[in-house]
């Protein structure tokens, strides 16, 4: 509408622009734009608006796609047709609607205090809903062993995460076979300085077995972290799909006393804490586990 109106036309063809105003806005408009910035411009209203038809050049009915009546506002009032009924029920409703608007602004006294009903009403219709809400239950403390239990079983099978730890378990070990390699490398040529008689072996023998346990090292640490990676892509959809099932299947009681937000909490917040957020810690604190049992060791 203000693009139209910014082109300075010399017609304007309006198809109930009011009606996705409210009225204090649709008002506005109409005070401010209509009549006031467009009155020497031609304008075509098409409105339901009843309340504006009295300061219109004129007006033209349309009933079934069918003209029925046409001319001032002054004119279809005195034919007394269905334009004037409807002009008078208009009258009427807004009468009726003034009226109920003044009984809910009463205000009455009660023991010399002035008491608004329906801020009364209001505040009991919220202290219901508060009543209604149930406090959210919350663990305090370290987490208990059947939750690692069920995150585990979310997983997939038990052979997966026994897998799974094999290979930080193979890791570990062959980084600690690389580090011992390469002390056994510097002992070897510490000797043969040493001792005279006692012959290292060349280069290449060494470098060939530091390279296998490298190598070694490293295909199995992709390995764990690919099968990890695939067990926790496995736990958060089934945890994602028992919460979805749980929610679908949960008693009407359960919505009323349970805020949107809350819900919308455990699908965004809590599920992306259990994507990404608790494999990578889970991941750490087994590396950082075995890595201190590798060095006691």
């Amino acid at each position: 509408m203000a693009r139209a109106i910014y082109s300075d036309a010399d017609i304007y063809l309006m198809d109930d622009p009011l009606s996705a105003v409210d009225a204090h806005v649709g008002k506005h408009i109409f005070n401010e734009v209509i009549k006031n910035y467009l009155s020497d411009k031609t304008v075509l209203l098409v409105t339901h608006q009843l309340q504006y038809l009295s300061e219109l050049d004129y007006v033209i009915v349309i009933n079934n796609g069918r003209i029925t009546e046409q001319g001032t506002y002054v004119e279809l009032l005195e034919a007394d047709k269905d334009f004037a009924t409807m002009i008078k029920e208009n009258v009427i409703s807004n009468e009726e609607e003034d009226n109920e608007e003044e009984e809910e602004d009463n205000i009455e006294k009660v023991d010399g205090q002035v008491i608004d009903k329906e801020k009364n009403e209001k505040e009991k219709s919220i202290n219901k809903t508060v009543m209604l809400i149930e406090k959210e239950e919350r663990d305090i403390g370290a987490v208990k062993l059947k939750m690692y239990y069920k995150y585990a079983k979310a997983c997939g099978s038990n052979i997966i995460i026994l897998l799974i730890l094999i290979g930080f378990i193979v890791a570990q070990f062959t980084r600690i076979g690389t580090d011992w390699w390469i002390s056994y490398w510097s002992g070897d040529l510490s000797k043969e300085e040493t001792d005279e008689d006692y012959e290292a072996k060349s280069n290449t023998y060494y470098l060939g077995i530091y390279f296998i346990w490298t190598i070694a090292n490293g295909v199995v640490v992709m390995i764990s972290n690919v099968m990890a990676a695939l067990a926790a892509v496995k736990c958060a959809k089934t945890l994602h799909e028992n919460l979805l099932i749980n929610l679908m299947n949960a008693k009407l009681s359960f919505f009323e006393k349970t805020p949107v937000g809350r819900i919308l909490n455990r699908f965004s917040k809590d599920q992306d804490n259990i994507d990404n957020d608790l494999p990578d810690n889970l991941a750490s604190y087994l590396r950082t586990m075995f890595v201190c049992i590798g060095t006691l060791l």
